[in-house]
C-alpha cells in the first residue's frame, strides 16, 4: 500500500466533455479545501510531476496517459465517464470520497505489464493493451510469421494478429475470441483474428519470452497499432514486440474487484 501523502494531483481529461468539467470543478474545490495543488491538463498533453493523476473519461482516455505515466511512475486514478470503464472504474460521484479514504489511509496499487514495441526505424512504442498487426490494404489478409524468442511458431494467414497483455485480455483480444487473464499473472496473449484454418487459436506465453512478426516474401505492406493507435504503416520488415522494463501503476478502487468487474461489465457467468 502506498501511504504517501497527496500533496499535488493531476487531472487528465476531455475539455469537450460536460461531465468532466463539472466534476473537475468539483475535485478542484476538494483539493483547495484541504490545501492540495491541483492543476487541469489536456489529454495527449505531457505528463507533469505529481502525486497522482486522475484520468477522466473512458479506457482510452486512460490508454493515452498510461504511455506518459509510466514513464514517471505516477499512480494512475481512473474516473469513468464512457461506456465500459474497464480501467477506469471509479464512478464520477464517488471521486471526492474516494480520495478522502486515499489521503486518511493510503491506497493499493497494481503494477501491469506493457509492451515495447521494437520498430524497424528504432522508435519504440509502448502499449498497455495491446499491439495489433494487420494489412495495409483494407479487405486482403495478412500473411505473417510468428517467431518466439527466435524459434519459429507459426505462419498466420487472417485478418491480423494481437499481441496482448493481460490488462488488454478483456479489450481487443476478447473480442478476437482471446481468453481472460488475470491482470496480476506475468503472460503474453497470441491471438490471431479471423485465420483462415480451423487449428489456429490463441496462444499464451511467458513474459520472458519476446515475439518477434516476421513479413513473409511477397505478401502485403504491413500496419502496426498500439492501443488503437497507428504507429507504422507499409512495413517491409520485421519487428520485435517484448515485456518492458516500464510498468503501469494503477490506483486500485478498494471497492471494485476484478471478477465483479467481469461480471458487471461482460455480463460473466449470466445466462
Amino acid at each position: 500500500m502506498m501511504k504517501k501523502k497527496i500533496k499535488k494531483i493531476a487531472v487528465y481529461h476531455s475539455i469537450s466533455h460536460p461531465k468532466a468539467l463539472s466534476t473537475v470543478k468539483r475535485l478542484k474545490k476538494w483539493c483547495f479545501a484541504r490545501r492540495i495543488a491541483c492543476f487541469t491538463v489536456e489529454t495527449g498533453s505531457p505528463v507533469k510531476p505529481s502525486d497522482l493523476i486522475v484520468s477522466m473519461g473512458g479506457d482510452g482516455t486512460l490508454l493515452s496517459v498510461a504511455r506518459a505515466a509510466a514513464s514517471s511512475g505516477t499512480p494512475v486514478l481512473g474516473v469513468n465517464m464512457g461506456r465500459m470503464g474497464f480501467l477506469a472504474d471509479t464512478p464520477p460521484e464517488e471521486l471526492t470520497k474516494l480520495l478522502d479514504d486515499f489521503s486518511r489511509r493510503g491506497f493499493d496499487v497494481e503494477k501491469r505489464t506493457m509492451l515495447d514495441i521494437m520498430l524497424p526505424s528504432g522508435r519504440v512504442e509502448l502499449a498497455l493493451n495491446e499491439c495489433v498487426v494487420k494489412r495495409v490494404e483494407t479487405g486482403k489478409p495478412a500473411a505473417l510469421s510468428v517467431w518466439v524468442n527466435g524459434e519459429f511458431l507459426a505462419d498466420y494467414v487472417g485478418d491480423g494478429i494481437i499481441i496482448a497483455t493481460p490488462t488488454g485480455s478483456t479489450a481487443y483480444s476478447l473480442s478476437a475470441g482471446g481468453p481472460i487473464i488475470h491482470p496480476h499473472l506475468e503472460a503474453i496473449i497470441i491471438t490471431p483474428v479471423s485465420p483462415h484454418t480451423l487449428t489456429q487459436r490463441p496462444l499464451i506465453i511467458s513474459t520472458e519470452h519476446s515475439v518477434e512478426i516476421r513479413r513473409p516474401p511477397k505478401s502485403g505492406m504491413l500496419s502496426v497499432f498500439a492501443d488503437g493507435r497507428l504507429v507504422a504503416e507499409g512495413l517491409a520488415g520485421g519487428f520485435e514486440i517484448r515485456p518492458s522494463r516500464k510498468k503501469f501503476i494503477l490506483a486500485v478502487n478498494p471497492s471494485k474487484k476484478f471478477f465483479g468487474t467481469l461480471r458487471e461489465k461482460l455480463n460473466w457467468g449470466k445466462r
